[in-house]
């Protein structure tokens, strides 16, 4: 596969059928189709101290209770192709970046976050994130424990 450079196992795409090469079913539909998986939902686990201890999971058909606290809410997907849905508001550190019917998309494939250019602008801002307009990347940015 080319554009990867480090060593891996798969690429596993869950996007709906409509994005999928040649409109084939993607495999957690096949799965549910065919009855091996309990429940049509998956769920995902990313390890927050990753340098100590690599790794996370993925669930097919349920999620792992030990890994969070209090309860899953459940929102409806607004657009099917990717897992697309609409967030009440976005607010960081008390800084309002969207008010209102903000779109969001789920997805595990990449490190990007992209939206309008003046929530980004905010959300940058409200990160201490500084935009290089060069680039068009913006700089390493660490969460603080205050």
């Amino acid at each position: 596969m080319s554009g990867f450079n480090g060593a891996m196992d798969g690429l596993l795409g869950l996007a709906y059928q409509n994005l999928a090469v040649g409109h084939e079913a993607p495999v957690f539909y096949n799965m549910w189709a065919q009855g091996l998986i309990p429940f049509p939902v998956f769920s995902f686990y990313f390890n927050p101290n990753s340098t100590v201890v690599p790794g996370g999971e993925l669930i097919l058909g349920g999620v792992d209770t030990s890994k969070y606290s209090g309860s899953i809410t459940y929102v409806h997907v607004t657009v099917q192709g990717y897992w697309q849905f609409l967030l009440d508001s976005v607010t960081v550190c008390g800084t309002s970046i969207c008010s209102s019917n903000c779109n969001a998309i789920a997805d595990t494939g990449t490190t990007l976050i992209l939206g309008p250019a003046n929530q980004i602008a905010a959300l940058n801002a409200a990160l201490g994130a500084v935009y290089d307009p060069t680039t068009g990347f913006v700089s390493e940015i660490y969460a603080s424990s205050t």
